[in-house]
């Protein structure tokens, strides 16, 4: 369960927040192999200026991605898929052809956990210090931390 607090600032900034066991849809196995965490940038184009953004607000804290196993990128609507930090898993399509963005040509940020559920979505850039404070409260998080 994420946190009061978290979870009240998540909203503020009008973000949804899935539960963890809750209904969310998950990648197959062939997809990812557990090991990562995923943030999908959806857009029209990479021109798009919340790409830029949220693609900035990442890259600034590359030590904190790789700590969490984090891999990011950018998916296009023509399906181009364009790595950010670490690399794109092949069959990204088939995934986000299950779980389109929200609005056809739109912009929207996922998380996607280890377990291949969708974590979190939203319709603007998300701040990097809210990724990694939600993903600290997971359990796989937890429990890495404490190894």
């Amino acid at each position: 369960m994420v946190p009061a607090r978290i979870a009240a600032a998540l909203l503020a900034a009008n973000l949804s927040v899935l539960p963890i066991a809750g209904a969310a849809t998950a990648m197959t196995a062939s997809t990812f192999d557990g090991s990562r965490r995923v943030v999908i940038i959806a857009a029209e184009t990479s021109d798009d200026e919340r790409v830029r953004e949220q693609r900035a607000a990442l890259l600034k804290h590359t030590a904190a991605l790789d700590e969490r196993d984090m891999v990011v990128f950018v998916a296009l609507r023509d399906g181009e898929v364009e790595p950010i930090h670490g690399p794109a898993p092949a069959d990204i399509g088939d995934f986000l052809s299950r779980n389109p963005p929200a609005k056809a040509g739109g912009f929207e940020v996922l998380l996607v956990g280890k377990d291949g559920g969708v974590k979190l979505r939203s319709d603007r850039p998300v701040r990097a210090e809210d990724l990694f404070a939600l993903i600290d409260t997971m359990p796989m998080r937890r429990q890495e931390m404490t190894r």
